[in-house]
């Protein structure tokens, strides 16, 4: 029995020696601390473990760095995500005069209220502008539109996908003015830990 004891405590020592042992998990988000080119203030850019490398341009005032302490970036990664620019189109009509399509943006992109549309507006606008097309409907994420020949639809669609490829509002998740305000009066590092920035990130879904 006391040597059952003694390997049983032995075995507790060795976990707690490990366990010291082992490093700290955590990992670091590039935020932009301005309105940059294809990005707005807020949206998380990047995320590194620590220790990270950022380059002389990834910090202020460009940018800040969110530490998190208790997490690696495996864990925060999905916070990078982007909206789902996909369209789809469907010839609806076709005469000698031209097409009438709907143009369909991803459904992911319309947040819960329906006021996100910035996407769908930025379509609809450029479409009427470019090619003179005149809007059916307007919905909350289609445009039924009918474009004059002899535009050729293919060229349209191409058009659409490189004009709208680097649409600025393109992040889902974002840390608001007053969070980044705080880490650049920080000097532009902050550390928190992973609930702390559950708390604080939103969804631009969820708005």
């Amino acid at each position: 029995m006391r040597r059952y004891i003694l390997i049983v405590a032995g075995l507790v020592l060795c976990v707690a020696i490990s366990l010291a042992q082992s490093p700290e998990v955590s990992c670091e988000i590039l935020i932009a601390a301005q309105d940059l080119n294809h990005s707005l203030k807020g949206y998380p850019k990047q995320v590194k473990d620590v220790p990270a490398v950022w380059g002389t341009m990834e910090s202020l005032p460009r940018y800040v760095i969110l530490r998190i302490t208790d997490c690696d970036a495996s864990q925060v990664e999905h916070f990078l995500r982007q909206w789902c620019k996909t369209f789809s189109y469907e010839i609806l009509a076709e005469n000698d005069q031209g097409y009438r399509v709907r143009v369909t943006v991803d459904p992911q992109c319309i947040s819960v209220s329906g006021d996100n549309r910035n996407l769908r507006a930025e379509l609809k606008t450029y479409i009427q502008d470019t090619y003179g097309a005149i809007v059916v409907s307007y919905e909350a994420y289609e445009v039924v539109v009918d474009i004059p020949k002899p535009v050729v639809l293919a060229e349209v669609k191409a058009d659409i996908h490189d004009k709208f490829d680097e649409v600025v509002d393109h992040r889902i998740f974002y840390f608001d003015g007053a969070a980044v305000d705080y880490a650049i009066a920080q000097g532009g590092l902050v550390e928190l830990t992973k609930a702390q920035v559950l708390a604080m990130i939103r969804n631009k879904l969820d708005e």
